[in-house]
């Protein structure tokens, strides 16, 4: 049997370091913020209600709204933007592919103006986000240029494929390895 539950729930954007929380950064003499995702071991239930019990898996289906000028990351490719107004504030709406069956620990939401560096390998895809100034300085180069023999080394090692299409550089799937 299937069922489907629908509910709304409203959690606070705190800078705990757990959850889904507030975090911030100084660049260029501006202050940055980001919001970011840490569930380990038992935080996913600070950003929505869950079991949060890692022997209890789910597909999750990620839709993130956030401001203009931002962009969203998670574990599940993107599928699509949209501009979109709710309240007469413009907003965006990032939906991504629905993720594998996992723990909800895994679970990475992301909310930040990062720049990014990009590659393939084989049939995966390989980004390696991180704070613009430091993209620019040429700072993810080393990690661009390793990810791709690394997967290959593991994949030959333990003789089995890399289940996702793309790599966020962390092997909890979340795409940006500081935060995880």
């Amino acid at each position: 049997q299937k069922y489907q539950l629908y509910t709304e729930f409203t959690g606070e954007l705190a800078d705990d370091l757990a959850g889904f929380y507030r975090s911030e950064y100084e660049e260029d003499g501006a202050r940055k913020i980001i919001a970011t995702s840490q569930m380990h071991p038992t935080h996913a239930r600070k950003t929505f209600p869950c079991f949060d019990e890692p022997a209890m898996k789910a597909v999750f289906h990620i839709t993130l709204l956030h401001p203009p000028g931002t962009i969203a990351l998670s574990n599940g490719m993107e599928t699509g933007s949209a501009a979109i107004t709710i309240d007469g504030q413009a907003l965006l709406q990032t939906r991504f592919e629905a993720t594998k069956k996992m723990s909800t620990y895994l679970l990475a939401i992301i909310v930040c103006d990062y720049a990014h560096l990009n590659t393939t390998q084989g049939n995966i895809q390989i980004r390696i986000w991180a704070r613009r100034k430091t993209i620019e300085q040429g700072q993810g180069n080393y990690a661009l240029n390793v990810t791709g023999p690394i997967l290959d080394f593991f994949q030959s090692y333990y003789d089995i494929s890399y289940p996702l299409r793309k790599s966020g550089e962390s092997s909890s799937w979340c795409p940006i390895k500081e935060l995880c």
